[in-house]
C-alpha cells in the first residue's frame, strides 16, 4: 500500500506555475480543456447569456483581451493550450464570475453591478483565470479519483496509518484549509495577471474590503473561502510586487 501511494504521487506531481507549489494532478492539460468545453456547452445552453453586441459583453471583452494577453506573457505554455472564450450571464442576484479549466470565462451581471471600476472587475477576472492557470479543477478531480483507486485497491478498508497517508497525499479530511489555499494561490497569481495587463493592483484589496462591508464577516471555519479581511491582508503583502509589475507594463 505504501509503495502504491508513493508511486501514484511521484507519477502525478506537477508544479503550479508562478508559485512553485507541488501539485498532485493525474490529468494532462488537454483534459482540462476537454472538461471545460463540456461544462461550457452546458452553461451556454442553460443560462441567460447576453449577446456579444451588448454593452456588458463589450466591457468584459475589453478587459478579457488584456488579461488573456497578460496570461500569455506570464504563463505562455498553459495560456497557449487553452481555448479562450468569455460571455456575460444576466443574473443580477449573482455577485460572481468563474473561469472553467481551459479558459472559459463567465461573468455575471451581479458582479458587474457590484464593482466600481474596470480595475476591480479585472481583479475578479484575473483571480478566476488564475484558478484555471493553477489547474485547481483537475487537481481536485485528481484527489477524488485517487482516493477512489486507493479505496478500491484495499476493498474500502484502510487502517489508521494508511488513512493518514491517504489524507496527506490527496487532501482528504482537510478539504476546508486546502480550498482556502487554492483561493490564496489564485489571489496571488490573479493580482499579478491583472497588474501585467496594466490594471491597478490596489483595486483587488478595495474589492474585498467592500465585500466585507456589504456582506458582513463570515467566520472562516464555516467556509471553504477565506474571509474578505484575510484576503485583503494577504493581498496587501503582495501589493509592492504587483505595483512593480504594473509599472513595467506601462
Amino acid at each position: 500500500m505504501r509503495i502504491y501511494l508513493s508511486l501514484l504521487c511521484l507519477t502525478a506531481c506537477t508544479t503550479v506555475p508562478g508559485t512553485g507549489r507541488t501539485q498532485f494532478n493525474l490529468f494532462p492539460v488537454s483534459e482540462d480543456v476537454r472538461l471545460g468545453e463540456v461544462a461550457w456547452k452546458n452553461t451556454l445552453e442553460s443560462e441567460n447569456v447576453l449577446p456579444v453586441s451588448s454593452l456588458e459583453h463589450q466591457r468584459v471583452n475589453r478587459i478579457m483581451q488584456r488579461l488573456v494577453s497578460a496570461t500569455h506573457q506570464r504563463h505562455p505554455n498553459l495560456a497557449g493550450s487553452f481555448n479562450w472564450e468569455w460571455r456575460v450571464i444576466r443574473d443580477d442576484s449573482q455577485v460572481n464570475a468563474w473561469c472553467l479549466p481551459g479558459g472559459k470565462m463567465a461573468v455575471y451581471t451581479g458582479m458587474m453591478n457590484f464593482v466600481t471600476s474596470d480595475d476591480q472587475l479585472a481583479a475578479v477576472m484575473g483571480h478566476e483565470i488564475a484558478h484555471a492557470v493553477a489547474r485547481h479543477g483537475t487537481e481536485r478531480l485528481s484527489q477524488t479519483q485517487a482516493a477512489q483507486v486507493v479505496l478500491a485497491a484495499t476493498d474500502g478498508e484502510l487502517n489508521d496509518r494508511e488513512m493518514r497517508m491517504a489524507e496527506s497525499a490527496f487532501g482528504l479530511g482537510i478539504a476546508l484549509p486546502f480550498s482556502r489555499a487554492h483561493e490564496h494561490e489564485a489571489d496571488e497569481l490573479g493580482i499579478y495577471i491583472a497588474a501585467t495587463a496594466g490594471y491597478e493592483p490596489q483595486a483587488a484589496i478595495d474589492l474585498w474590503q467592500a465585500m466585507e462591508q456589504t456582506t458582513g464577516r463570515t467566520p472562516e471555519f464555516l467556509s471553504t473561502h477565506p474571509s474578505p479581511s484575510t484576503r485583503a491582508a494577504k493581498l496587501t503583502a503582495l501589493l509592492p510586487t504587483a505595483k512593480r509589475i504594473r509599472d513595467r507594463s506601462k
